[in-house]
């Protein structure tokens, strides 16, 4: 036997769509901000190590400073504009990942402070 939710509820709560101002449902804003926050200081910890001397290791990134906050900030971008896309159908996998990247992002800003001291 199905369960009938109309039986159970005030009908009037069934017929009324949200109220204005109310946040579609989604992942919230944790993965997204985890995952800008891990790019920002994979970003500012790779530009202090440059700036001590060292460099990267990323071909593709160089060891031109334009060129890598070009790089890397269009990365962040387009990666956060995939999460939203994710989300509306995984929405547990795209919190995952925006999690996981800030975490692994982190680790990434942490080794570059370490390395250039």
């Amino acid at each position: 036997m199905p369960f009938d939710l109309a039986r159970h509820a005030d009908p009037a709560l069934l017929t009324q769509d949200a109220p204005a101002g109310t946040p579609a449902r989604g992942i919230g804003a944790g993965p997204y901000v985890a995952s800008a926050l891990g790019d920002f200081a994979d970003a500012v910890t790779t530009v202090g190590a440059l700036r001590r001397g060292g460099r990267e290791s990323n071909p593709v990134l160089g060891n031109s400073l334009g060129r890598l906050l070009a790089i890397k900030g269009a990365g962040s971008v387009g990666y956060l504009v995939v999460l939203r896309q994710l989300a509306k159908s995984h929405p547990t996998l795209a919190k995952w990942m925006g999690y996981g990247n800030g975490i692994g992002k982190g680790a990434v800003a942490v080794h570059n402070a370490r390395v250039a001291r």
